[in-house]
């Protein structure tokens, strides 16, 4: 999965030494069939994915290390990096998750950095299906700029992590939540508490919104705090995950939950998962964190979705695989699909 690059040949000429830097990645090509709310279909074949991550660590002493992770995306010509360059023929390579750590066993890990958080359901422990509803039932995933500190003890991490708000990224932009104090500028703290032992792994967290009060934003679906749960269990022959996200709002909640299972079958791995969003009396047409939150006139209502996987490895890094995947039309604002099909093959390194 690794491949170490050589020393830098500047340091080299200098006399300094040489310093190791280890690049991961891969490319996945596919393709993709949609079907819309009112039934019309699309298809045609394209780059899901193509990523490169650069990793160096270094050795302070005293058991001190620091690590810095840097990647990139749309190293190819095609805009599935989402910042192509108009002409519908290339994309612009774009920075992905970048950060910097330093602590010790005893001292804890502090890690600072520029990343776009997974979906904490499809994208997180209770994902073992391997198929994510960020941006169809769940929310879509932002940019956010964040400092943490995380200390294992035995099995159990417990962790804190203060993110500046969605889509504000950049020095000094999110101190103070943003010019107009708009819904998608909340600051967030969040402490959690991860266990991972043998077949078993599971998170419990907590986070708390500032702004949630403001006169001028109570009708506006502010969020006041957050609770997650998540939990997966590898049975050897099947691998389970469940979670459950509630969100508070000054008007309401909206709870998403899921449940995922995965079956390895030799080389193939089938998989499958379903999930709810529900909403129970939040103030309709608000808007929190760039999603909608599609209650109906009420303020109450739900939305569900299933999801099948399978994957075949046909190497350690070369894979082929499907996916299919329907979900409710008011799921997230903006997405009218109600239903998508892959069928693609990829490679790591």
């Amino acid at each position: 999965m690794k491949k170490t690059l050589v020393a830098l040949a500047v340091l080299a000429a200098s006399g300094a030494s040489f310093a190791q830097v280890t690049m991961t990645g891969y490319f996945e090509y596919h393709y993709r069939a949609t079907t819309d709310v009112a039934g019309n279909g699309a298809g045609g074949f394209g780059t899901d994915g193509s990523e490169l991550f650069f990793n160096a660590s270094d050795d302070l002493g005293g058991g001190l290390k620091a690590a810095v992770s840097m990647g990139i995306a749309g190293a190819d010509r095609s805009s599935e990096s989402g910042n192509f360059n108009g002409t519908g023929q290339n994309s612009a390579v774009i920075g992905l998750d970048g950060f910097i750590t330093i602590g010790s066993e005893s001292l804890g890990t502090f890690k600072l950095g520029t990343t776009q958080p997974g979906d904490y359901l499809s994208g997180g422990i209770a994902g073992v299906a391997g198929y994510g509803w960020d941006g169809q039932l769940y929310d879509g995933l932002s940019n956010r700029d964040s400092v943490g500190y995380s200390k294992g003890f035995g099995p159990v991490k417990a962790s804190f992590t203060y993110y500046e708000p969605a889509k504000i990224v950049g020095e000094g932009t999110g101190t103070y939540g943003g010019a107009g104090n708009s819904g998608t500028n909340q600051r967030k703290n969040s402490y959690g508490l991860t266990y991972e032992s043998g077949p078993l792994a599971a998170n419990l967290s907590f986070g708390t919104y500032d702004q949630s009060g403001n006169t001028a934003t109570t009708a506006a679906g502010y969020l006041t705090n957050v609770y997650d749960l998540s939990a997966a269990y590898d049975f050897g022959v099947a691998k389970v995950g469940a979670g459950v996200e509630k969100k508070t709002f000054n008007v309401g909640t909206r709870q998403d939950t899921l449940l995922g299972v995965s079956f390895p079958v030799g080389a193939l791995t089938l998989g499958a998962q379903v999930g709810q969003r529900s909403f129970s009396g939040v103030q309709t047409g608000g808007t929190s964190n760039g999603s909608n939150l599609q209650a109906d006139a009420s303020g109450n209502g739900s939305v569900n979705a299933t999801a099948v996987t399978a994957k075949y490895a046909l190497s350690k890094r070369t894979y082929v695989g499907a996916k299919y995947s329907s979900w409710g039309t008011s799921a997230v604002s903006g997405v009218s699909n109600s239903n998508q099909t892959d069928l693609y093959i990829g490679s790591s390194f």
